[in-house]
């Protein structure tokens, strides 16, 4: 019986080690085969890199900006007031455009015919998700900051003197500076994770008007002409620095509902009916070809936010001026900044009723 018993232990302990055996051949078949499909992978990149580049040729050399805006204005039926200032801005597109030229910035290579997917993947999925999480986690920390009294009951403590109504000076400010660090480290977190796990990854110092990268209209593909040269890296740059004015923007927005309503979820209601409200005038206005209360709903904090994939170039027909999103951003600051301080002013006098 023990003899027996030791034979069925060592035909178990043979079993597993043939079990053992069997499964890591598959690991190393299953990792072979990972291998060499990378290595595949690769050959196709490496092929169609130096494939596509072979015919390129300067595509801002004999590029007209007023024939984009004829072709636009006819296919858009745009007349008017809208019409002149979209021809004005193209007569400036073309010193940008001649910019390009001079310095044959449509001859980079960067990631050939992978150069859209990268920056589709980076600028219109990544960016915006980052900016859009960043502005909806800073709408809600000026909600809870403003509202905070309200909902803990202590606002009429808060509002008995002077010195503890400027406690909420403190608090706006220490809500500003998290949704801007909590911004940060978002940025931080996806573009670093982006650059090492995307493949291929961006070549940053490849410029963003290579004739490998376009912007679609109505089926159409277009150049993407900056107002001025970027790298990639560059305009990756450009893209966060604004979003940080868009985030500081919802931010003070939400912040000042709060104070006036005096409710943080009526504020978050309000803000996200008026973000709607200007949505629907952008695409009833788009329908029936108003184009003159098209181009003023864009000059907005939502106009602004949503025209990201299109930031620093001449925004087609959403555009009406040069650096437009600069314009809206400095507009709004102002604005912002007034309204904060007519928004403090009530605070100071404001009833504990």
């Amino acid at each position: 019986r023990e003899k027996q018993d030791g034979q069925k232990q060592d035909r178990q302990e043979q079993n597993e080690q043939r079990k053992e055996g069997q499964a890591q051949d598959r690991q190393d078949q299953d990792g072979q085969i990972a291998a060499q499909a990378k290595r595949e992978q690769e050959s196709l990149y490496r092929e169609r890199f130096l494939r596509e580049p072979a015919d390129r040729e300067d595509i801002f050399a004999d590029y007209s900006c007023m024939k984009l805006a004829d072709g636009l204005l006819r296919q858009f039926y745009i007349t008017g007031w809208p019409a002149r200032m979209m021809e004005r801005k193209y007569e400036k597109q073309q010193e940008a455009v001649d910019l390009l030229a001079e310095r044959k910035d449509s001859l980079d290579v960067s990631s050939a015919g992978m150069t859209q997917p990268v920056a589709d993947a980076l600028f219109q999925t990544q960016c915006r998700m980052l900016i859009t999480e960043a502005m909806v986690l800073a709408m809600l920390m000026a909600l809870s900051v403003s509202g905070s009294e309200r909902t803990a009951r202590t606002h009429l403590t808060v509002c008995v003197t002077r010195t503890e109504r400027k406690i909420r000076y403190v608090k706006a400010a220490a809500g500003l500076m998290s949704a801007l660090a909590a911004y940060g480290m978002l940025a931080v977190s996806a573009v670093g994770f982006f650059a090492l796990i995307w493949y291929p990854a961006p070549d940053w110092g490849a410029s963003i008007s290579s004739q490998f990268h376009h912007m679609s209209l109505a089926g159409t593909e277009l150049p993407f002409i900056t107002w001025k040269p970027f790298t990639i890296g560059e305009y990756l740059l450009a893209v966060v620095g604004m979003g940080t004015v868009v985030v500081m923007l919802f931010y003070v927005l939400a912040f000042c509902l709060g104070l006036w309503i005096k409710s943080a979820w009526g504020g978050f209601v309000l803000l996200i009916l008026l973000v709607a409200v200007n949505f629907q005038v952008i695409m009833m206005a788009g329908d029936s070809l108003q184009w003159g209360l098209y181009l003023c709903a864009q000059w907005t904090p939502a106009g602004l936010w949503w025209s990201q994939n299109q930031w620093f170039t001449d925004m087609l027909i959403s555009g009406a001026v040069p650096w437009q999103e600069c314009a809206t951003a400095a507009l709004w600051a102002a604005l912002c900044l007034i309204l904060l301080a007519v928004s403090f002013h009530h605070m100071k006098k404001e009833d504990i009723n």
